[in-house]
């Protein structure tokens, strides 16, 4: 830095310095304001999705996903299936098992119960062509 010997120098130093002050005073407001963005509870889970999706392994992320949801659905429909309108204790504990089992078979086995799901709509679908004749 340059020594300051007259008044002018002294007031075109505190002009410059002031004038670097109010820029990084409106960088850091920038900085902040973007920082608490980016924390707030909805752009960290957008944050968190665009990171999952932009992944390599997006893909098989995604297909575990879709495989635990139809697991869980499977599952729950079964145990309805199962249980009906009982109010037997052992009739609803059985009905609990019968949902684990099949979700956990629906969970583990995807391509075996995609297989058995197109099998199940192709009958639906020759079964409705018959009935229409």
């Amino acid at each position: 830095m340059q020594n300051i010997t007259t008044t002018a120098d002294l007031s075109d130093a505190i002009a410059k310095l002031e004038a670097k002050h109010t820029l990084e005073e409106i960088a850091l407001r920038e900085k902040l304001q973007k920082t608490y963005e980016s924390v707030q509870p909805v752009n960290l889970l957008k944050s968190t999705y665009q990171e999952v999706i932009g992944s390599p392994e997006a893909g098989t992320i995604k297909n575990e996903i879709i495989d635990t949801a139809i697991g869980l659905a499977v599952g729950y429909v079964s145990k309805k299936i199962f249980d009906g309108d009982t109010h037997s204790p052992v009739r609803k504990a059985a009905g609990v098992v019968v949902q684990l089992a099949v979700t956990n078979a629906v969970r583990n086995h995807p391509e075996e119960m995609r297989a058995v799901g197109k099998m199940f709509f192709n009958m639906l679908r020759d079964t409705s062509r018959k009935s229409r004749r």
